[in-house]
């Protein structure tokens, strides 16, 4: 699940040369009657839920956009430091509804833009975006920002809080993004709801350092990942058990990622590869 230094260019070691033309080895699992990728992705156990929040119902209405609640049975959150925003969730939730020109523009970071621009430089550089998910996406920038450029399958945005996600949908139905666009699950990157080897890319920005156990992060990560996926990842320089960028390249390895490439940024944060 992962990419080759070659300058400046990142060339994924699972390609596949036909007539000449380099093109990544897709592994994707197989779509449902309704052509949506999203379901294939999703861990068996999950499916009823996906199905619920994301399906186009009895009704026929369309998808009603709900979060889908993902959460690992028997998981005890209530010492967690965001403990409250996990636990609480609605009594009732309420269908995506589209608000276009709220009553304010969006103020977008200008550091995060540049994030952005290099992630998706990582995820598309040989055509194809496929499906990408923003793990612990806060205010779900990147999957945004993936959904409203066109150049992926579908994006799917995981968080612990459940604020955080009701937040990325309010921003995202500002954006005039619909529940086809972009789809929400409340998750734990720890265990992520996806089956082997089934997403196309993953960001995880700004977390790397938030988690007691990057490590497992990133062997869940990797399990999700299909042969050639792509991980971009950031986080300060304070990430559990990595005193340097090539520990955390090291981590990666030590994950499952066959090639990882982590550096030091401004001092105070790390860039990884995987």
């Amino acid at each position: 699940a992962v990419a080759l230094k070659t300058g400046l260019v990142f060339v994924p070691k699972s390609v596949a040369n036909v007539g000449g033309t380099v093109t990544r080895r897709r592994c994707l699992a197989s779509a449902p009657a309704d052509g949506s990728d999203i379901f294939g992705v999703i861990a068996e156990a999950w499916q009823d839920e996906a199905q619920r929040c994301w399906g186009d119902g009895m009704d026929g209405g369309g998808p009603a956009g709900f979060i889908a609640e993902m959460l690992p049975a028997g998981r005890d959150y209530s010492n967690h430091q965001d403990s409250q925003n996990i636990v609480f969730r609605p009594p009732e939730q309420r269908r995506w509804k589209t608000q276009p020109d709220g009553a304010r523009p969006l103020q977008e970071e200008v550091t995060r833009e540049a994030d952005l621009n290099r992630a998706q430089r990582f995820f598309l550089d040989d055509g194809g975006g496929g499906i990408v998910a923003d793990i612990g996406c806060g205010d779900g920038f990147f999957a945004r920002r993936f959904a409203k450029s066109g150049s992926f399958e579908q994006v799917i945005a995981i968080d612990l809080s459940w604020a955080s996600l009701e937040l990325t949908r309010d921003l995202a139905e500002r954006m005039v993004l619909s529940p086809r666009d972009l789809v929400l699950a409340q998750a734990d990157a720890e265990q992520l709801p996806f089956q082997e080897s089934s997403l196309d890319c993953a960001m995880w920005a700004m977390g790397m350092h938030l988690v007691d156990a990057p490590a497992a992060v990133l062997a869940s990560v990797c399990r999700s990942l299909r042969p050639g996926g792509r991980l971009f990842a950031t986080g300060y320089s304070s990430v559990q058990g990595c005193a340097s960028a090539d520990d955390l390249a090291q981590l990666a390895k030590d994950a499952g990622f066959m090639e990882a490439m982590a550096r030091e940024e401004g001092g105070i944060r790390y860039a990884l590869l995987a």
